[in-house]
């Protein structure tokens, strides 16, 4: 028995959704029918019918979304990947450090909340320190600091401005790396790794840019063990992990996610991270439907 004419459904990020559009093609051209919706639409169990769910977003553990999928899944035992605890997971960037720190480097973190003191929050933190939302952004909302006066002037200035709505934050030491690379882990192996190298001290362009590059093929064993590490921690079939590269070689965990956009890698790497997550789905279920 194969997945011809078996339903997918793709929920993903309003940024990504032309992602999930080209994995949806390939998975027509493999025989299957499916959707493509953002994830944000889901308020209930009601969901439309189908045979796998591909998540390629994120929300945080108590939200409405995470619920339904995850009753929704437990009810009619369809294929997930990943998981709707993984949403949970990737969103919430203290609670993935703190699992991550189970196999791996970490910076130095903290959680604090938005009516601490932000100077006596800090103390015992060396600088510079970065401060960022504790569940996930987009990337907005990143405050860095090179001493304490910098957090008095943001302080005064920015964190009292109304957009940046935030009650918890996770502020962590700056690690001086080298490099960011950043990962693409699927089935049990990494299939692609582009990085970045730092602009200036402990600073890194936020989305990888024109001079990022592959990383070597016959280099790849330590990223490839540390990827396999936090897979299993995670319990992630598919994930994206950002790596700090220090300038002696070590790897420190910065962030996992299931819903970057793999556009900007593919730009380097040419890797086809869709087609390949579009097989990888076809294979699970036809081995479902074997056993």
């Amino acid at each position: 028995m194969t997945t011809t004419s078996k339903r997918l459904l793709i929920y993903t990020t309003k940024d990504i959704v032309d992602f999930g559009e080209a994995t949806l093609h390939v998975w027509q051209k493999l025989g299957g029918v499916g959707e493509v919706h953002e994830g944000r639409e889901i308020t209930s169990t009601e969901l439309p019918e189908h045979d796998a769910i591909l998540i390629r977003f994120g929300v945080p553990y108590t939200s409405i979304h995470y619920k339904a999928l995850k009753d929704h899944v437990a009810a009619h035992g369809c294929l997930c990947v990943n998981e709707p605890i993984t949403m949970a997971f990737t969103s919430n960037k203290a609670r993935a450090t703190e699992m991550a720190s189970q196999v791996m480097t970490i910076p130095k973190s903290r959680v604090i909340t938005r009516d601490m003191n932000l100077e006596d929050a800090l103390e015992g933190f060396t600088f510079p320190l970065v401060l960022k939302p504790k569940f996930s952004n987009g990337g907005r909302n990143i405050f860095f600091y090179r001493d304490k006066k910098e957090v008095k002037d943001y302080m005064k200035d920015e964190m009292c401005d109304h957009r940046y709505e935030a009650t918890e934050w996770l502020v962590q030491e700056c690690v001086d790396f080298e490099k960011l690379v950043r990962c693409v882990y699927m089935d049990g192996k990494l299939i692609d790794a582009v990085y970045d190298t730092a602009t200036e001290p402990y600073k890194i362009r936020l989305k990888l840019g024109h001079l990022s590059k592959v990383w070597p093929e016959g280099d790849r064993a330590q990223l490839e063990e540390a990827c396999k590490k936090l897979a299993e921690v995670f319990k992630m079939q598919v994930m994206v992990v950002d790596f700090f590269v220090t300038r002696d070689g070590k790897l420190v965990f910065n962030e996992v996610n299931n819903a970057t956009n793999l556009k900007w890698l593919r730009r380097h790497s040419e890797v086809p991270h869709a087609t390949l997550l579009a097989k990888y789905v076809k294979r699970l279920l036809d081995e479902r439907c074997e056993a």
